[in-house]
Protein backbone atom coordinates (compact mmCIF):
# COMPACT_ATOMS: atom_id res chain seq x y z
CA UNK A 1 0.00 0.00 0.00
CA UNK A 2 2.83 2.40 0.79
CA UNK A 3 4.36 1.80 -2.65
CA UNK A 4 1.03 2.37 -4.41
CA UNK A 5 0.50 5.61 -2.47
CA UNK A 6 3.92 6.91 -3.47
CA UNK A 7 3.20 6.16 -7.12
CA UNK A 8 0.54 8.89 -7.21
CA UNK A 9 3.19 11.60 -6.82
CA UNK A 10 3.94 13.43 -10.10
CA UNK A 11 6.91 11.89 -11.91
CA UNK A 12 7.56 9.50 -14.74
CA UNK A 13 6.87 6.00 -13.55
CA UNK A 14 8.48 2.90 -14.99
CA UNK A 15 7.63 -0.65 -13.95
CA UNK A 16 10.47 -3.18 -14.30
CA UNK A 17 9.07 -6.64 -15.00
CA UNK A 18 10.36 -9.98 -16.16
CA UNK A 19 10.71 -13.57 -15.06
CA UNK A 20 13.05 -14.74 -12.33
CA UNK A 21 16.78 -14.50 -13.13
CA UNK A 22 16.16 -12.34 -16.23
CA UNK A 23 18.43 -9.52 -15.06
CA UNK A 24 15.98 -7.02 -13.56
CA UNK A 25 18.07 -6.50 -10.43
CA UNK A 26 21.22 -6.00 -12.51
CA UNK A 27 19.40 -3.27 -14.44
CA UNK A 28 18.50 -1.57 -11.15
CA UNK A 29 22.12 -1.78 -9.99
CA UNK A 30 23.20 -0.10 -13.23
CA UNK A 31 20.72 2.69 -12.51
CA UNK A 32 22.19 3.13 -9.02
CA UNK A 33 25.75 3.18 -10.38
CA UNK A 34 25.09 5.46 -13.37
CA UNK A 35 22.41 7.77 -12.01
CA UNK A 36 22.07 7.20 -8.27
CA UNK A 37 25.49 8.14 -6.97
CA UNK A 38 26.81 4.59 -6.80
CA UNK A 39 27.22 2.38 -3.76
CA UNK A 40 28.60 3.29 -0.33
CA UNK A 41 31.34 1.31 1.38
CA UNK A 42 28.68 -0.15 3.66
CA UNK A 43 26.70 -1.35 0.64
CA UNK A 44 29.84 -2.90 -0.80
CA UNK A 45 30.56 -4.70 2.47
CA UNK A 46 27.09 -6.23 2.33
CA UNK A 47 27.61 -7.28 -1.29
CA UNK A 48 30.95 -8.86 -0.36
CA UNK A 49 29.16 -11.09 2.14
CA UNK A 50 26.58 -12.09 -0.47
CA UNK A 51 29.30 -12.91 -2.99
CA UNK A 52 31.14 -15.16 -0.55
CA UNK A 53 27.91 -16.89 0.46
CA UNK A 54 27.04 -17.48 -3.20
CA UNK A 55 30.52 -18.88 -3.85
CA UNK A 56 30.05 -21.40 -1.08
CA UNK A 57 26.59 -22.39 -2.35
CA UNK A 58 27.79 -22.86 -5.93
CA UNK A 59 30.79 -24.84 -4.69
CA UNK A 60 28.48 -27.20 -2.81
CA UNK A 61 26.31 -27.59 -5.92
CA UNK A 62 29.39 -28.40 -7.99
CA UNK A 63 30.48 -30.98 -5.44
CA UNK A 64 27.08 -32.66 -5.65
CA UNK A 65 27.13 -32.51 -9.46
CA UNK A 66 30.66 -33.94 -9.74
CA UNK A 67 30.46 -36.77 -12.25
CA UNK A 68 33.56 -38.37 -10.78
CA UNK A 69 31.30 -39.54 -7.96
CA UNK A 70 29.76 -42.58 -9.67
CA UNK A 71 27.93 -43.80 -6.58
CA UNK A 72 24.86 -41.64 -7.29
CA UNK A 73 22.73 -42.10 -10.46
CA UNK A 74 22.48 -38.97 -12.61
CA UNK A 75 18.73 -38.34 -12.28
CA UNK A 76 18.82 -38.93 -8.54
CA UNK A 77 21.78 -36.57 -8.30
CA UNK A 78 20.01 -33.82 -10.29
CA UNK A 79 16.80 -34.12 -8.26
CA UNK A 80 18.77 -33.94 -5.02
CA UNK A 81 20.68 -30.86 -6.17
CA UNK A 82 17.58 -28.97 -7.31
CA UNK A 83 15.96 -29.45 -3.90
CA UNK A 84 19.01 -28.71 -1.79
CA UNK A 85 19.16 -25.85 0.66
CA UNK A 86 22.36 -24.33 1.99
CA UNK A 87 22.98 -21.83 4.75
CA UNK A 88 26.53 -20.62 4.08
CA UNK A 89 28.46 -18.09 6.13
CA UNK A 90 29.65 -14.76 4.71
CA UNK A 91 33.03 -14.78 6.44
CA UNK A 92 36.14 -14.54 4.21
CA UNK A 93 37.19 -17.78 2.52
CA UNK A 94 40.05 -19.65 4.10
CA UNK A 95 43.05 -20.33 1.84
CA UNK A 96 42.18 -24.03 2.06
CA UNK A 97 38.64 -23.37 0.82
CA UNK A 98 39.97 -21.31 -2.09
CA UNK A 99 42.35 -24.09 -3.14
CA UNK A 100 39.57 -26.71 -3.08
CA UNK A 101 37.23 -24.43 -5.05
CA UNK A 102 39.87 -23.75 -7.72
CA UNK A 103 40.75 -27.42 -8.06
CA UNK A 104 37.13 -28.51 -8.46
CA UNK A 105 36.28 -25.61 -10.77
CA UNK A 106 39.30 -26.23 -13.03
CA UNK A 107 38.56 -29.94 -13.31
CA UNK A 108 34.82 -29.65 -13.85
CA UNK A 109 34.99 -26.73 -16.28
CA UNK A 110 37.11 -28.92 -18.54
CA UNK A 111 34.43 -31.62 -18.70
CA UNK A 112 32.44 -31.77 -21.90
CA UNK A 113 29.21 -32.12 -19.94
CA UNK A 114 29.94 -29.27 -17.53
CA UNK A 115 27.52 -26.69 -18.97
CA UNK A 116 24.68 -29.19 -19.24
CA UNK A 117 25.33 -30.02 -15.59
CA UNK A 118 25.07 -26.31 -14.72
CA UNK A 119 21.84 -26.02 -16.71
CA UNK A 120 20.17 -29.03 -15.11
CA UNK A 121 21.39 -28.36 -11.59
CA UNK A 122 20.53 -24.64 -11.47
CA UNK A 123 24.12 -23.53 -10.94
CA UNK A 124 24.14 -19.78 -11.56
CA UNK A 125 25.38 -18.55 -14.94
CA UNK A 126 27.71 -16.05 -13.22
CA UNK A 127 29.40 -18.71 -11.07
CA UNK A 128 32.42 -18.87 -13.44
CA UNK A 129 33.05 -15.14 -12.91
CA UNK A 130 33.56 -15.62 -9.18
CA UNK A 131 35.35 -18.98 -9.33
CA UNK A 132 37.94 -17.45 -11.62
CA UNK A 133 38.81 -14.78 -9.02
CA UNK A 134 38.25 -16.85 -5.89
CA UNK A 135 41.55 -15.81 -4.24
CA UNK A 136 40.41 -12.21 -3.63
CA UNK A 137 37.73 -13.50 -1.26
CA UNK A 138 40.37 -14.83 1.17
CA UNK A 139 41.42 -11.26 1.93
CA UNK A 140 39.47 -10.00 4.99
CA UNK A 141 39.98 -6.41 3.78
CA UNK A 142 38.62 -7.07 0.30
CA UNK A 143 35.94 -4.59 -0.79
CA UNK A 144 34.26 -4.93 -4.21
CA UNK A 145 35.21 -1.48 -5.50
CA UNK A 146 34.98 -2.90 -9.01
CA UNK A 147 31.32 -2.40 -9.97
CA UNK A 148 31.49 -5.48 -12.23
CA UNK A 149 31.76 -7.65 -9.11
CA UNK A 150 28.44 -6.28 -7.87
CA UNK A 151 26.77 -6.43 -11.28
CA UNK A 152 27.55 -10.14 -11.69
CA UNK A 153 25.97 -11.06 -8.35
CA UNK A 154 22.73 -13.03 -8.62
CA UNK A 155 20.38 -12.25 -5.75
CA UNK A 156 16.66 -12.68 -6.49
CA UNK A 157 14.20 -9.89 -5.75
CA UNK A 158 11.68 -11.02 -3.14
CA UNK A 159 9.99 -7.71 -2.32
CA UNK A 160 8.82 -4.60 -4.16
CA UNK A 161 11.58 -2.00 -4.40
CA UNK A 162 11.21 1.64 -5.40
CA UNK A 163 14.01 3.80 -6.80
CA UNK A 164 14.09 7.44 -7.82
CA UNK A 165 16.58 8.79 -10.36
CA UNK A 166 17.22 11.94 -12.35
CA UNK A 167 17.83 11.21 -16.04
CA UNK A 168 18.91 14.52 -17.56
CA UNK A 169 15.89 16.82 -17.09
CA UNK A 170 13.53 14.00 -16.19
CA UNK A 171 12.65 12.63 -12.79
CA UNK A 172 11.91 8.91 -12.85
CA UNK A 173 10.55 6.42 -10.39
CA UNK A 174 11.38 2.79 -11.11
CA UNK A 175 9.55 -0.10 -9.47
CA UNK A 176 11.26 -3.49 -9.33
CA UNK A 177 8.86 -6.35 -8.62
CA UNK A 178 9.84 -9.99 -8.00
CA UNK A 179 9.50 -12.25 -11.05
CA UNK A 180 9.21 -15.71 -9.48
CA UNK A 181 6.04 -17.55 -10.50
CA UNK A 182 4.56 -17.39 -6.99
CA UNK A 183 5.25 -13.62 -6.73
CA UNK A 184 3.67 -12.44 -9.99
CA UNK A 185 0.29 -11.83 -8.38
CA UNK A 186 1.88 -8.73 -6.85
CA UNK A 187 2.13 -7.07 -10.27
CA UNK A 188 -1.60 -6.51 -10.82
CA UNK A 189 -2.16 -3.55 -8.44
CA UNK A 190 0.52 -1.60 -10.30
CA UNK A 191 -1.33 -1.92 -13.59
CA UNK A 192 -4.01 0.39 -12.18
CA UNK A 193 -1.49 3.21 -11.89
CA UNK A 194 -0.60 5.34 -14.90
CA UNK A 195 2.76 4.06 -16.08
CA UNK A 196 4.97 6.05 -18.46
CA UNK A 197 6.41 2.74 -19.67
CA UNK A 198 7.23 -0.82 -18.74
CA UNK A 199 10.74 -2.25 -19.02
CA UNK A 200 10.43 -5.99 -19.62
CA UNK A 201 13.68 -7.90 -19.12
CA UNK A 202 14.23 -11.22 -20.91
CA UNK A 203 17.08 -13.68 -20.41
CA UNK A 204 17.67 -14.50 -24.07
CA UNK A 205 20.24 -17.13 -23.07
CA UNK A 206 17.66 -19.10 -21.08
CA UNK A 207 16.36 -20.89 -24.19
CA UNK A 208 17.85 -24.16 -22.89
CA UNK A 209 16.78 -23.81 -19.25
CA UNK A 210 13.70 -24.87 -17.29
CA UNK A 211 11.87 -22.94 -14.59
CA UNK A 212 13.28 -23.75 -11.16
CA UNK A 213 9.72 -23.81 -9.85
CA UNK A 214 8.48 -26.76 -11.92
CA UNK A 215 11.49 -28.19 -13.79
CA UNK A 216 9.25 -28.58 -16.85
CA UNK A 217 8.57 -25.19 -18.48
CA UNK A 218 11.12 -23.66 -20.83
CA UNK A 219 12.21 -20.32 -19.35
CA UNK A 220 12.27 -18.36 -22.61
CA UNK A 221 8.88 -19.68 -23.72
CA UNK A 222 7.50 -18.80 -20.27
CA UNK A 223 8.88 -15.28 -20.62
CA UNK A 224 7.26 -14.85 -24.04
CA UNK A 225 3.89 -16.15 -22.81
CA UNK A 226 4.01 -13.86 -19.79
CA UNK A 227 4.86 -10.91 -22.02
CA UNK A 228 1.82 -11.60 -24.19
CA UNK A 229 -0.42 -11.75 -21.12
CA UNK A 230 0.93 -8.42 -19.89
CA UNK A 231 0.70 -6.68 -23.24
CA UNK A 232 -2.89 -7.76 -23.78
CA UNK A 233 -4.00 -6.82 -20.26
CA UNK A 234 -6.86 -4.34 -20.46
CA UNK A 235 -5.03 -1.78 -18.32
CA UNK A 236 -1.77 -2.04 -20.29
CA UNK A 237 -2.98 -2.01 -23.90
CA UNK A 238 -1.81 1.59 -24.33
CA UNK A 239 1.38 1.31 -22.29
CA UNK A 240 4.61 1.32 -24.26
CA UNK A 241 7.08 -1.43 -23.42
CA UNK A 242 10.86 -1.54 -23.70
CA UNK A 243 11.98 -5.15 -24.13
CA UNK A 244 15.55 -5.87 -23.09
CA UNK A 245 16.79 -9.08 -24.68
CA UNK A 246 19.39 -9.57 -21.98
CA UNK A 247 22.40 -11.88 -21.51
CA UNK A 248 23.39 -11.71 -25.17
CA UNK A 249 26.98 -12.52 -24.14
CA UNK A 250 25.86 -15.86 -22.70
CA UNK A 251 23.78 -16.62 -25.80
CA UNK A 252 26.91 -16.11 -27.94
CA UNK A 253 28.92 -18.47 -25.72
CA UNK A 254 26.26 -21.18 -25.83
CA UNK A 255 26.01 -21.04 -29.61
CA UNK A 256 29.82 -21.14 -29.87
CA UNK A 257 29.80 -24.34 -27.78
CA UNK A 258 27.37 -25.87 -30.26
CA UNK A 259 24.22 -25.84 -28.10
CA UNK A 260 21.42 -26.44 -30.61
CA UNK A 261 18.76 -23.72 -30.50
CA UNK A 262 16.18 -25.87 -32.31
CA UNK A 263 16.51 -28.64 -29.72
CA UNK A 264 14.97 -26.34 -27.13
CA UNK A 265 12.79 -24.00 -29.25
CA UNK A 266 11.22 -26.43 -31.77
CA UNK A 267 9.43 -23.76 -33.82
CA UNK A 268 12.66 -21.84 -34.44
CA UNK A 269 13.71 -22.49 -38.05
CA UNK A 270 16.76 -20.25 -38.40
CA UNK A 271 20.48 -20.89 -38.28
CA UNK A 272 22.26 -21.74 -35.05
CA UNK A 273 23.61 -18.18 -34.87
CA UNK A 274 22.99 -15.54 -32.17
CA UNK A 275 22.02 -12.79 -34.63
CA UNK A 276 19.47 -15.01 -36.38
CA UNK A 277 17.98 -16.04 -33.07
CA UNK A 278 17.78 -12.42 -31.91
CA UNK A 279 15.85 -11.50 -35.06
CA UNK A 280 13.46 -14.37 -34.44
CA UNK A 281 12.90 -13.43 -30.79
CA UNK A 282 12.45 -9.73 -31.63
CA UNK A 283 9.70 -10.60 -34.11
CA UNK A 284 8.03 -12.91 -31.59
CA UNK A 285 7.93 -10.27 -28.86
CA UNK A 286 6.69 -7.55 -31.21
CA UNK A 287 3.98 -9.89 -32.50
CA UNK A 288 2.87 -10.86 -28.98
CA UNK A 289 2.96 -7.24 -27.81
CA UNK A 290 0.76 -5.68 -30.51
CA UNK A 291 -2.65 -4.33 -29.55
CA UNK A 292 -5.35 -2.32 -31.31
CA UNK A 293 -3.78 0.90 -30.03
CA UNK A 294 -1.46 2.20 -32.75
CA UNK A 295 0.29 4.61 -30.36
CA UNK A 296 1.69 1.74 -28.30
CA UNK A 297 5.43 1.27 -28.82
CA UNK A 298 7.29 -2.02 -28.42
CA UNK A 299 11.00 -1.11 -28.42
CA UNK A 300 13.53 -3.95 -28.58
CA UNK A 301 17.07 -3.63 -27.23
CA UNK A 302 19.70 -6.37 -27.29
CA UNK A 303 21.89 -6.05 -24.25
CA UNK A 304 24.07 -7.48 -21.53
CA UNK A 305 23.02 -5.80 -18.30
CA UNK A 306 26.48 -6.26 -16.77
CA UNK A 307 27.94 -4.06 -19.56
CA UNK A 308 27.87 -0.52 -18.13
CA UNK A 309 28.73 1.28 -21.38
CA UNK A 310 25.96 -0.43 -23.30
CA UNK A 311 23.44 -0.01 -20.50
CA UNK A 312 24.16 3.72 -20.17
CA UNK A 313 22.76 4.35 -23.65
CA UNK A 314 19.79 2.03 -23.21
CA UNK A 315 18.80 3.57 -19.87
CA UNK A 316 18.80 7.05 -21.40
CA UNK A 317 16.52 5.79 -24.17
CA UNK A 318 13.85 5.14 -21.53
CA UNK A 319 13.13 8.86 -21.19
CA UNK A 320 11.92 9.12 -24.79
CA UNK A 321 8.94 6.82 -24.22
Amino acid sequence: EEHLKNMRNPSRKVLILGTSDSGKTTLVRQLVILHGGGYSDKDRENYRGLMISKLRVNYQLLLMADEDDTTVPDQERISSIRHSQFFPTASPLTPEEAVKMKELWTRMAAQESFYSICRECVIEDTAPYYFEKVDVFTNPDYLPTNDADILHLRHPTSNISEYEFQLDDYKFKFYDVAGQVDKRYRWAPYFEQQMSAIVYVVSISSFDQLLAEDNATNRLIDSLALFETLSQHELLKKTSIIVLLNKFDLLVKKCARGVNLKSFIPYYAGANEPKDFIKFCSKEFIKKGKTDDETKVIAIHVTTCTDSKLMKKIILDVKYL
